[in-house]
């Protein structure tokens, strides 16, 4: 009767160590996604006076397949502050379709809308973060190539009153001012 108790516990724990076995192996080949995140500015930008905030919209993503629709959110993530990138690698950013970029220089903002390189066919996030200047406009672009004046207006930095029309982007430019 006791080697019957004895061949019992020893099946628990051989049971047990299997299953922890199985949970390591399915942590270690999970896939995860890395998120790299860059803001690259004009030399006549002066990095103090910037402040940047990344607001989720669109789906959330499994992997790196849009899973369900939500529209815009206020999950937002600050980005850049007092002339450097802010702490983002332990966020939740890579687990969304797309994104809004706010940005305040002095007393201008601006928005730009972002799709994650995931969904794109990457493996990471990367998002690449652009203020740049073209004769008087200082404005955000995703890219280092110069777009159209029509782009380059619209990203431009600009009066609060220009965004008043849209509750969202005055609720981000709150949390913007805040940050």
């Amino acid at each position: 009767m006791i080697i019957g108790k004895i061949d019992l516990k020893n099946k628990i724990l051989i049971s047990i160590i299997f299953i922890g076995l199985i949970i390591m192996l399915v942590a270690k080949f999970m896939k995860t996604y890395d998120t790299e995140v860059d803001v690259i500015l004009n030399d006549k930008i002066n990095k103090g006076d910037l402040k940047i905030i990344i607001n989720t919209h669109g789906y959330l993503l499994d992997g790196y397949e849009p899973d369900k629709y939500i529209g815009k959110t206020n999950i937002f993530f600050p980005i850049y502050k007092n002339g450097a990138l802010q702490n983002y690698k332990k966020t939740k950013i890579n687990k969304y379709s797309d994104y809004y970029i706010y940005a305040r220089y002095k007393d201008k903002y601006a928005k730009m809308t972002y799709t994650n390189t995931l969904v794109l066919g990457q493996n990471t996030t990367n998002i690449k973060i652009f203020i740049n200047q073209f004769k008087e406009f200082i404005y955000l672009s995703s890219s280092e190539i110069v777009p159209s004046i029509e782009n380059i207006t619209q990203s431009s930095f600009q009066d609060i009153e220009t965004f008043k029309d849209d509750q969202h982007d005055m609720r981000m430019f709150k949390y913007l001012d805040q940050f």
